[in-house]
Order: structure tokens, then C-alpha cells, then sequence
């Protein structure tokens, strides 16, 4: 959630949980929160004040062993003008998105709720001087109100097993190497290729791949992902990388894993062919999803245990390591709830014409129809369309 063009106090899920920022603590973006911006917007500053730091979140009520961001003398003068209203978030008119171009940065909703899903992605141009992450093309998920892809949290080593590496976000590996590492004044640069977006889908690609080559690190000839968010009439995710190691002349076939950090009270069961279902078990509550790959080669699985710097609700989780050994592979993975899919079909149509990948989600309402194009040379997305999506409804199908 951000406000504006105020500054930034973290994006927050419903629940107030953070998302696709390293940081878990929330006092160092409520640091001036209050002060600032408090009287522009009273009933939605108190709202997230309290969900965050108050009587619905930490009751730290600003007060922080770090005194550089305590914000209880912030509280003290926080003083808007009576009345304030109570803040009711399903009924609010704000935004459900947020595209930030200055600095690579997606967030967006299908709708405001406690079983919202909810999106962000990363790929933005290093900026010196500030801390930063290997984690260009990384992405977070929330799926229908539960923490399903989560960022490891925040750290500052140069260490390629750390959270601030590629290993501790959901990105690609080759041969066990991401981006270059960052922290301790490094850091790594990507770009925003195209965003576009309906009252259906949003849509964004971005190109890490100067984030692999600084200093010739993990030389790539591209690493490209395309990130499709379709919102109506239910939530399903598309992920889609073009990534290929700069030694592809030579023949050989490398190993290149998908990483994805997820809590640890999802079970991972394998159904078959690159089809995989993640399951919570909540509060007597039952909350399935499921993970298909569109490869034709067979994915292995490694579950790994993560540790983050930080101490908060997902320090300790779990690291899934999609594997396959190939020379140019292209992961599309689909993230859906398992009881969509049971009246949906999905079928793929790979490299048409050498050049693209045409993904079709077909239900008895309505057709989606995925087309994406396979990077060919630095000039591709200059001269042509990298991304088409076109929904048709059922009954122009049967008349057409």
C-alpha cells in the first residue's frame, strides 16, 4: 500500500504483511509516516498505523530498539483534525495497482480484501550508494489472501548463498550462479522492456540480463521474463523465461533451476508431468494451488530449507528448485487454485515458427489465448510485439 506520491511506508497485503521488499520490519518505513501525510488521509494513515505497529499488528506503537526509526515522537504530534472516520478497506476506491517505471517496480491486486491476490515484480536500475539486491525479474504472490511466493527478507552480504543474492529470490540459476552479487555498496541493473495493461490482465517483461554479465560474472546472452497477472473473473499467474548462457555456441547443456521461496506450511506434492500442488492446511480451512510447468523435458524438484537475517513469520522456509539440463530452456509456469482448474483446460503450442509460444486457457465462459515472443537479438523488442492476450467469450466461439 503507498499513498500518492507520498513516501514510501511499504506495499502491505490486507493483513498488513509486506511484500517484495527485503525489509519484514516495518518501523523504518513509518519513520515521519505520521507527520508527513497524516492529515491528507487520517482514517487510512490510523488504519495501516494500527495494522502495522498498533493494536492489530506488533503494539510497538512506534517504539523501536533502533532509535533511528522510532516513530513514537511522530505519535505524540500526530494530531488530525476531529472527526476521523473509520476506515473500511472494502470499501475504498484506491487503486489496485501500481506501476513505478523510475525504478522497475509492479504491485497489483485483483481487488481489495483479506482474499485478495496480489502481485509484485522487480527489474530496475541500480542506483548507487543504497542497498541493494541480486533480484531483477524476482516476483512475490499472495494467492487468494495467503503468502504463497515470498521474498527471504532483508541482508547486506556479498555472499552468494545470502538472502541478497539471486538464491534468495525467485529467480533463475545456470549451473548454480544467478545475478552478480550485491550489498556492501555492489549492486546489479536491470530494465522494464514493456508494461501494459486492461481491465483484465496486467502484463510486464524485463531483462536482466546486465545483472548476470556485470563484470562478466555469469555471462548470459539474455535473461528475459515475462510476468502475465490475469485478474477476472478469478486470479491466475503466468510466468514465462527466455534465458540462455553466453557459452550456448559451444554446445553444452547447463544445468538452469526456477527458484521459489514459499512458507513452510505449504506441502509440495509432485501429481505428474511437471504438474505440482501446493496445499495449506489453515485453521481447518483448505487452500490448494497448483504449479504447472510447460516444458516438454521433465522438471526435478529439490526442497531445500532457507534461512533469512531477519527474525519474522517466514524466516525459516523453504527454497523449491525446479531443475532441467538444456542449452536455451523456457520455463512457462502457471500458478492457478486447484478448484479453478477443475473446469478449465490449458494447452500449449511451443515455438511457433520459432519465435513464440502460444498458451490457450479454455473454460465453458470464455477462451484466454497467451501468445509470447522468444528473445531473437538485442533489436527484438524494437521491431516487434513482444506479448499478445486476447480473451473471447464462449458464446462468439460457438457462433463464429
Amino acid at each position: 500500500m503507498q499513498l500518492g506520491n507520498s513516501p514510501p511506508v511499504k506495499w502491505l497485503d490486507y493483513n498488513g504483511r509486506p511484500l517484495a521488499e527485503s525489509s519484514w520490519n516495518p518501523h523504518p518505513g513509518l519513520w515521519g509516516y505520521l507527520t508527513i501525510i497524516g492529515n491528507k488521509n487520517p482514517s487510512l494513515v490510523t488504519y495501516v498505523w494500527e495494522l502495522l505497529v498498533g493494536s492489530k499488528g506488533l503494539k510497538t506503537y512506534g517504539r523501536d530498539p533502533n532509535l533511528n526509526f522510532s516513530s513514537l515522537f511522530d505519535a505524540y504530534l500526530f494530531l488530525p483534525q476531529p472527526p476521523v472516520a473509520e476506515f473500511k478497506l472494502e470499501n475504498t476506491n484506491l487503486s489496485i495497482g501500481r506501476f513505478c517505471s523510475d525504478i522497475g517496480y509492479l504491485n497489483i491486486r485483483n481487488y481489495w480484501s483479506s482474499a485478495a491476490t496480489i502481485v509484485s515484480f522487480n527489474c530496475g536500475k541500480y542506483i548507487e550508494g543504497i542497498h541493494d539486491q541480486s533480484d531483477n525479474n524476482s516476483f512475490t504472490l499472495i494467492f487468494e489472501g495467503q503468502p504463497l511466493v515470498i521474498d527471504s527478507g532483508a541482508a547486506n552480504d556479498t555472499r552468494e548463498n545470502s538472502p541478497s543474492s539471486s538464491l534468495g529470490h525467485n529467480l533463475v540459476l545456470i549451473d548454480g550462479k544467478g545475478q552478480r552479487f550485491s550489498g556492501r555498496g555492489n549492486g546489479v541493473s536491470g530494465k522494464i522492456i514493456k508494461y501494459d495493461y486492461s481491465e483484465v490482465f496486467d502484463y510486464i517483461i524485463g531483462d536482466a540480463t546486465e545483472s548476470y554479465n556485470l563484470h562478466n560474472y555469469n555471462p548470459v546472452n539474455f535473461a528475459i521474463r515475462h510476468l502475465c497477472f490475469v485478474r477476472k473473473p478469478f486470479p491466475y499467474l503466468v510466468t514465462f523465461d527466455d534465458i540462455e548462457s553466453s557459452y550456448f555456441s559451444d554446445g553444452k547443456i547447463h544445468l538452469y533451476e526456477y527458484l521459489l521461496h514459499i512458507p513452510k506450511s505449504f506441502n509440495v506434492e509432485k501429481i505428474n508431468h511437471n504438474q505440482f500442488r501446493l496445499k495449506l492446511l489453515e485453521a481447518g480451512n483448505i487452500y490448494s494451488f497448483i504449479l504447472q510447468f510447460f516444458n516438454q523435458e521433465k522438471l526435478e524438484l529439490k526442497i531445500e530449507q532457507f534461512q533469512s537475517k531477519h527474525h519474522h513469520n517466514f524466516a525459516n522456509h523453504n527454497l523449491l528448485r525446479f531443475s532441467i539440463r538444456a542449452i536455451n530452456p523456457h520455463f512457462l509456469a502457471v500458478f492457478i487454485s486447484e478448484k479453478k482448474l477443475e473446469n478449465l483446460s490449458m494447452k500449449i503450442n511451443a515455438n511457433v515458427d520459432n519465435s513464440r509460444i502460444v498458451l490457450e486457457i479454455l473454460s465453458s465462459q470464455w477462451s484466454d489465448y497467451l501468445e509470447l515472443k522468444l528473445y531473437r537479438g538485442k533489436d527484438t523488442y524494437l521491431k516487434d510485439k513482444w506479448f499478445k492476450f486476447q480473451r473471447t467469450d464462449s458464446s462468439l466461439i460457438n457462433n463464429g
